[in-house]
């Protein structure tokens, strides 16, 4: 059950992410939608999923301390992962009516995913040389 739920989490964490951010930026514009309910029963099983699965996630990293080339990268990594991480949770119960929260939590979802992608390619050019 661990490894489905920190699976889980690693695979669709930056979809959830992204439809969390579409429904919070965009909320005004689908609450007339009949299906609302629904999108938030959804969105909150998806939700619960990934929290369990981001703590089983960061639990089982700790316990995990890979060789690392670039010390400063990956601390500022971690340190960009965590702050997302806890301020997407902040985010999520907030209410919708916020823009200037939802440009802040874009900027830091871009600024994540560009930090995720520079570790992939420093990852896969190391193991090219090897």
């Amino acid at each position: 059950m661990k490894l489905f739920f920190t699976t889980f989490f690693r695979k669709t964490f930056l979809l959830a992410c992204f439809l969390s951010i579409f429904y919070h930026c965009f909320y005004f514009d689908i609450y007339d939608l009949p299906y609302l309910l629904a999108i938030k029963i959804v969105l909150l099983i998806i939700a619960a999923i990934e929290f369990v699965g981001m703590i089983l996630y960061l639990k089982d990293s700790h316990t995990k301390k890979k060789k690392r080339t670039n010390q400063a990268l990956f601390k500022s990594y971690t340190t960009i992962r965590l702050l997302f991480y806890y301020s997407f949770t902040i985010y999520i119960f907030l209410p919708k009516g916020y823009s200037l929260l939802n440009f802040y939590i874009v900027l830091l979802f871009g600024i994540y995913l560009g930090y995720r992608m520079a570790i992939k390619k420093i990852q896969h050019s190391d193991k090219k040389k090897e």
